[in-house]
């Protein structure tokens, strides 16, 4: 059997669409396609909120013009 070798595409992910309670209310979202897609791509996760330091959970931002 011939084994093709390939490079894994990155994916860069949203940490609440992978399963994490990273959400303003705490609330857990799932998508299964990326629990599907795991074994074939190196998936990279952030959460913006979180990294710049705001609490989990907390008010939703609101945006006013």
């Amino acid at each position: 059997m011939i084994q093709i070798k390939y490079n894994r595409p990155k994916i860069i992910l949203s940490r609440c669409l992978r399963g994490d309670k990273v959400r303003y209310n705490a609330e857990l979202l799932e998508n299964s396609l990326f629990i599907e897609l795991q074994p074939y791509v190196d998936l990279l996760t952030v959460c913006p909120e979180v990294q710049m330091g705001m609490p989990v959970p907390r008010p939703p931002i609101q945006i006013h013009q």
